[in-house]
């Protein structure tokens, strides 16, 4: 019996690295062509472990260039960023924003803390393989949540590092431990949790 031949399958990569912030962390991952805007934001979320809490936002690369991409729509007076009304990123394609390699926008996340990314389609995957999204190499961990921006992560790293007035780096210490994160990126962990996303509700 002659065995059946399986077409090939294409994906996007991307690589999305956090501005602000030495040496900078970055991932760069595989996800399906018609995925949306909300599932390149979950894919980010997993690859960096951040958990999902804050707000987020795409938008062109340049700033004020141009309307958002998409991202969380808001209701009331804080429905509008700069006027231009944020598309549910539910509801919109990567493919209607990346075409060609090269193409790109920033990734805000947390506007408290203030977290932007760089995001840039690398190219075309061609494979065999049958999956949601892969992460293909990384490398610095990223920023635990609610850490305080650049300067709050800037002090947890020297916390970490045995730097500061002792009662301040116990104190730091430990709400690491409390939060699970560590400066160390254990890549291999990482990819398994992200290889095997979680079901949405």
């Amino acid at each position: 019996m002659k065995k059946r031949t399986q077409s090939p399958r294409h994906y996007y990569e991307f690589e999305v690295s956090l501005f602000g912030v030495q040496p900078r962390p970055w991932r760069c991952f595989l996800i399906r062509p018609n995925a949306t805007f909300a599932e390149l934001h979950a894919a980010i979320q997993a690859a960096s472990g951040w958990e999902e809490s804050h707000l987020y936002g795409f938008y062109p690369a340049r700033v004020n260039a141009d309307p958002p991409i998409a991202g969380v729509p808001l209701e009331g007076p804080f429905g509008e960023l700069d006027g231009d009304p944020i598309p549910d990123a539910r509801g919109v394609r990567v493919d209607s924003w990346f075409g060609y390699p090269g193409d790109h926008c920033r990734y805000a996340y947390d506007f408290g803390d203030g977290w932007i990314c760089g995001v840039d389609f690398t190219g075309f995957v061609q494979t065999e393989e049958s999956f949601t999204r892969r992460l293909v190499a990384g490398a610095e961990v990223f920023p635990p949540e609610d850490c305080g921006g650049v300067g709050g992560y800037e002090a947890l790293l020297e916390a970490m590092a045995g730097v500061g007035e002792p009662e301040e780096v116990e104190g730091l210490r430990e709400w690491a431990s409390e939060m699970e994160w560590s400066p160390v990126l254990d890549l291999e962990q990482l990819r398994a949790r992200f290889d095997r996303p979680k079901r949405r509700k």
